[in-house]
């Protein structure tokens, strides 16, 4: 019975985490989908470099969080490969979400700059 609620407790404190994985990855990764549309792409083009785009900023992120905290403490180095691989797959999913938010029900094309509509006429207001 001990190992069980070991498990249970173990799973609640972790579940916040792993839920902010998911949810925070998908508002950084349409960002990176809305400004994509900017380009002529098309909407797969899109979400594939959305969700790249999330890819490697999570791999990086995990980098330096290897760097700052798990190098240095053994403690932390024991279970930081698991940890670190439950959190890409999270963020990832997350990312795969927020891209294909973007390149669907979100989508809008976007109205692209042309020679009749320069900056400097934009930003006049005579565009």
């Amino acid at each position: 019975m001990q190992l069980r609620c070991q498990d249970l407790l173990r799973l609640l404190l972790d579940a916040p985490d792993d839920f902010m994985h998911v949810l925070n990855w998908i508002p950084w990764v349409m960002v990176a989908g809305f400004i994509a549309r900017y380009w002529p792409l098309g909407r797969v083009n899109v979400a594939l470099i959305a969700w790249g785009y999330g890819a490697i900023t999570h791999i990086l992120w995990e980098e330096g969080e290897y760097l700052a905290f798990v190098q240095a403490n053994k403690t932390e180095s024991a279970t930081a490969y698991r940890d670190t691989m439950g959190d890409l797959i999270l963020s990832l999913t997350g990312g795969l979400i927020g891209a294909v938010l973007v390149a669907t029900v979100l989508w809008r094309p976007v109205e692209r700059w042309t020679a009749t509509c320069s900056a400097e006429a934009v930003f006049a207001g005579t565009a």
